[in-house]
């Protein structure tokens, strides 16, 4: 890419330059991550996960990984998302878009495969709607208590137009009650029992 192309379509944030013609492969990216993005020394980078690739019309000869970085931290396994651009041996968090100023990381989404939208998993809405939606939820977190109220509501107003797929995720290491209300949503879930799911939200 000339320099002019680099100026009109996107700028290379904090990148890492290993060889001309490197391939993305798990050292070219264990590098990166140690380098660009884990610098505290307490925490081990024991690998690097690729999920799905995919590219962009916008960013030519540019491969977007969809990657789990698998960490150690005081003798416990985290495997913590991250989005990586790739190209020649570069490799970025962060691409921008000069004339709009957009970063690409915001614009890029991972597939969703079709078995995420399960019968099973819906809870309120059309299977059929326009707009399918997937949440992944907690009762107890906070940002799920303020967001994810509104969601449902706005499927239960409109089911023709939104479809609620709902997933429990409960965050047991800081929200050890959850455990107990998750058990009891899926059980009103499988009944039909809907409204209960909703209720879980307003528990304190």
């Amino acid at each position: 890419m000339s320099l002019m192309s680099k100026l009109l379509m996107s700028t290379v944030v904090a990148t890492i330059t290993l060889s001309a013609n490197a391939q993305p492969d798990q050292k070219l990216l264990l590098n990166y991550v140690k380098k660009a993005i884990v610098k505290n020394p307490q925490v081990k980078v024991k690998g690097v996960t690729v999920v799905e690739s995919k590219t962009n019309k916008d960013l030519p000869g540019w491969d977007i990984l969809l990657t789990t970085m698998d960490l150690e931290y005081q003798k416990k396994d985290i495997h913590a998302p991250e989005m990586m651009f790739v190209k020649d041996g570069l490799v970025t968090g962060h691409l921008v878009n000069l004339k709009t100023g957009q970063d690409y990381r915001n614009l890029i989404k991972p597939s969703v495969p079709a078995n995420y939208y399960n019968d099973a998993h819906l809870l309120f809405g059309n299977k059929d709607a326009k707009h399918k939606i997937l949440v992944f939820s907690d009762p107890q977190c906070p940002f799920c208590k303020e967001t994810v109220p509104g969601i449902l509501k706005a499927s239960k107003e409109n089911p023709e137009k939104i479809a609620i797929y709902y997933y429990h995720l409960p965050l047991l290491r800081i929200h050890p009650v959850s455990g107990i209300l998750t058990r009891v949503m899926h059980l009103a879930q499988e009944a039909g029992k809907t409204d209960i799911v909703e209720k879980m939200y307003t528990i304190k």
